[in-house]
This record gives C-alpha cells, sequence and structure tokens, in this order.
C-alpha cells in the first residue's frame, strides 16, 4: 500500500488562509514572539500552537523592522501611527 500525495503541509494551508485574509503574520502576544509571512513559522516553538494571526506595524524598540500585532495599525494624514 502506497502513502497518498501530501498536496499542501501545514505551513503552507497557514500561509495561504493568512495571505486570502489579508494577514501579514502570525503572533503569539504572550511570548513576544511574531513572524511575518516571508519567514512563517521559522521559530518551532512551542508556543507555535497559541499563535493567532495578525498584522505587522512599526517597531518602537529599534531591534526590528517590523512586529506582529493581532491588532491592524494605520496612520493618519500626519502620518502618525493609530490602531483602526
Amino acid at each position: 500500500m502506497t502513502k497518498p500525495k501530501i498536496e499542501m503541509t501545514v505551513k503552507e494551508i497557514v500561509k495561504k488562509y493568512l495571505t486570502e485574509n489579508k494577514y501579514e503574520g502570525l503572533v503569539n502576544e504572550g511570548s513576544d514572539c511574531g513572524c511575518g509571512l516571508e519567514d512563517i513559522m521559522a521559530c518551532e516553538s512551542e508556543w507555535i500552537y497559541q499563535c493567532e494571526a495578525g498584522y505587522k506595524c512599526p517597531c518602537d524598540c529599534g531591534d526590528h523592522d517590523y512586529h506582529i500585532t493581532t491588532a491592524k495599525f494605520g496612520t493618519n494624514e500626519r502620518g502618525e501611527i493609530n490602531r483602526e
């Protein structure tokens, strides 16, 4: 008996769902962990099953290009960051 061909991995399914629903990554706010679509699930952390869909937001700590959060951020006409 041969194994059936796997069409998509869990990682691919999650990335497809996030993309189709206009999310920009995953975040686990309880562990301060997040990843964008370009490096989705790279951490292989024990926390990965508690991650939520999220959006990129500007980094205010200076250590990263961006952060991922469950709240969607935007900018107003003055360029100030605000939550939608």
